[in-house]
């Protein structure tokens, strides 16, 4: 295969996951209309380990000795998960997702006090849009059928986001010498114990009752969310990220917004006003600053 087939295919298999992704909030509030959240999070995870572990038996070894650093890292990319679940049940899908796009702004932030990172102009701006989008929307305290969702929804929504980005922040540097596929199993298995253990203090077992009676819709959207989502989508995004360019990579972020807003509208029923789109503008506009706009500077030098 050559360089030039690489990269097409690597730009499809982006394009692909970021439709996916849109996706991820679609499958979720279809699941949880049948099934308690932290049921729904334990299976959904049981079933990533299931096709994880024994591919990574191998490899895994070698982490034994950063086992504290993983935990950490674990309990911030299940933290993502935790608090997604439950906000994305008080807000709209393409809500979340606008709201969830806003990973690489705080990835830009958190690394300017962390890693002492220099910013352009144009990252600052984007920056200030960004959160400026994010604010007025998560402000919007109304009603799911408003198409803006409740405060407490978009604020847990948000909060996801910025558990996303620590735990990007936290691998940027580890994963270099490690193996993908291990971190990736280790990080699973830790959610996996936190997300059993909170299971059983708040919900017991019970949720593992109503699993007989769930429609081929909640089933049909759990086993997309535990296979598709949660090792297809990211082996994709694995693959994309190692040929693609870093422009394509970044343009994800569009496509799992447009895929949330129509398959929302479209599946879901949900509503879209011009307020949703104007703070949509604000966020996208910001993303493109600080994410895009370097990469395309840095190209014309």
């Amino acid at each position: 295969m050559t360089e030039s087939q690489r990269k097409t295919y690597a730009t499809i298999a982006l394009i692909i996951a970021g439709i996916f992704g849109g996706l991820v909030p679609i499958a979720v509030k279809i699941v949880l209309k049948e099934v308690p959240p932290l049921t729904y999070l334990f299976l959904r995870l049981t079933i990533m380990i299931c096709i994880l572990l024994p591919l990574s038996l191998k490899v895994i070894k070698s982490l034994h000795q950063y086992w504290k650093y993983i935990c950490l890292l674990g309990i911030f990319w299940i933290a993502n998960f935790m608090l997604f679940i439950f906000g994305v049940r008080f807000t709209t899908a393409l809500m979340s997702q606008l709201l969830t796009s806003g990973v690489p702004i705080f990835v830009l932030i958190e690394n300017s006090f962390v890693n002492k990172e220099k910013l352009s102009p144009w990252q600052y701006l984007g920056i200030f849009l960004g959160l400026t989008g994010a604010i007025f929307l998560i402000l919007r305290n109304t009603s799911l059928s408003s198409g803006y969702g409740l405060i407490s929804g978009n604020l847990l929504v948000f909060l996801s986001a910025i558990s996303s980005s620590l735990y990007l922040i936290g691998t940027r540097k580890f994963i270099r010498n490690q193996s993908p596929l291990a971190l990736t199993s280790a990080t699973v298995f830790i959610g996996w114990i936190i997300t059993g253990i909170s299971m059983l203090l708040l919900e017991g077992i019970s949720g593992f009752s109503v699993l007989p009676h769930i429609t081929t819709n909640a089933w049909t959207a759990l086993l997309f969310m535990g296979l598709i989502c949660g090792v297809l989508m990211w082996f994709l995004i694995n693959w994309g990220l190692k040929y693609a360019s870093a422009i394509v990579a970044s343009g994800m972020t569009y496509i799992n917004i447009l895929t949330a807003g129509i398959f929302g509208v479209i599946i879901l029923g949900e509503s879209v006003n011009q307020n949703t789109i104007f703070g949509g503008i604000f966020i996208i506009i910001g993303i493109f600053l600080s994410s895009i706009t370097p990469l395309l500077l840095k190209g014309q030098k």
